[in-house]
């Protein structure tokens, strides 16, 4: 069975973020506006200060969209059409301003 929080724990990405919410957690579905939205409440952002990730239009990235979040589309096979699609979550890094705006470059450039 897969489990989200078993891949934080074995790649060690729970050291990159502050806080993490998962869907199961949070006692909603991630296809659910309120689920974006409550994340945005308790971490004390903007929707516009946010970027959702995912892998499936449907249960991602249209939830986040209405909630008022960019989102990027992990297409790993380049099969789909979305405005912001990556094939590789390095493509993130390794392209940050066209997904994360000038903030993104300004902070790149003094690194």
């Amino acid at each position: 069975c897969f489990s989200v929080a078993k891949v934080l724990d074995k790649y060690g990405l729970r050291d990159f973020f502050h806080t993490i919410f998962l869907s199961y957690d949070v006692g909603m579905l991630k296809n659910d506006p309120a689920f974006y939205e409550k994340v945005l409440h308790d971490v004390g952002v903007r929707p516009e200060q946010c970027l959702a990730i995912g892998d499936s239009i449907e249960t991602d990235i249209v939830a986040a969209q209405q909630a008022g979040v960019r989102a990027v589309l992990v297409d790993r096979r380049g099969r789909r059409e979305f405005p912001l699609r990556i094939m590789r979550l390095q493509e993130l890094i390794d392209n940050g301003a066209r997904f994360f705006g000038h903030e993104w470059h300004a902070a790149n450039e003094r690194a």
